[in-house]
């Protein structure tokens, strides 16, 4: 290998390093309570030395993003490849993908957090598409398992047929993560009560269920 070589892998070692560092303090402390030297001090670094490889905060928070959603995707990725989830019908996957958010909810509240501030950051910035490229690439896309479940249970009858895919997803995925990230956010006034917030997503996904379900399929 030559030196110059050696050096760039050296450097994209050393990147990774910082961007897992730094993605682990985003998720334990939230990212609008990480600075720059907690990140460099964390990774044994000088901030100087930081700032060269990254510039700002919002830099390493997208590759952060990046690194925490390929994690999270391959969790589900196992599940919606099983031959389990292959043999079963359109309405029993449908099932499995709505219950997956309200699992990730449950068990990934710090990376949905995470998600919302980044958000924040990139609707703010607004980076271009070249630079948002590997962040997108990274996000599990359920859209398309939606939209193979809903074809699968049309031809086999277990959803009722005439529904828009796209308006469907569209609609279910709004709600689900609008109301996570109120939920996740905490209650405002003296009334509000997020005590059962998933209790109140998994019912929401059996309404869904119930309003897709052809009444003429054998269940």
């Amino acid at each position: 290998m030559k030196p110059g070589d050696l050096a760039e892998a050296e450097r994209k070692q050393r990147e990774k390093r910082i961007v897992l560092t730094a993605a682990e303090l985003f998720l334990e402390r939230g990212a609008e309570n990480v600075r720059m030297t907690d990140i460099a001090d964390e990774c044994g670094i000088g901030v100087a030395t930081l700032y060269r490889y990254f510039g700002t905060k919002s830099a390493i928070m997208l590759e952060s993003g990046t690194l925490l959603w390929r994690d999270v995707a391959r969790l589900f990725e196992l599940q919606f490849h099983s031959p389990e989830y292959e043999a079963a019908s359109g309405i029993a996957q449908m099932e499995i993908l709505l219950g997956a958010y309200v699992q990730l909810y449950m068990e990934q509240q710090p990376f949905l957090r995470f998600l919302d501030a980044l958000d924040t950051v990139l609707l703010t910035e607004k980076p271009d598409p070249e630079t948002l490229l590997p962040y997108r690439e990274s996000i599990l896309d359920f859209y398309d398992l939606f939209r193979a479940a809903h074809e699968k249970g049309e031809a086999d009858g277990s959803i009722r047929p005439g529904l828009d895919a796209n308006f469907l997803y569209r609609t279910i995925s709004d709600f689900l993560n609008g109301t996570a990230r109120k939920f996740l956010r905490g209650e405002v006034l003296p009334e509000d009560d997020y005590t059962q917030g998933a209790a109140e997503m998994a019912l929401f996904v059996e309404m869904v269920l119930g309003y897709l379900r052809d009444p003429a399929y054998n269940f």
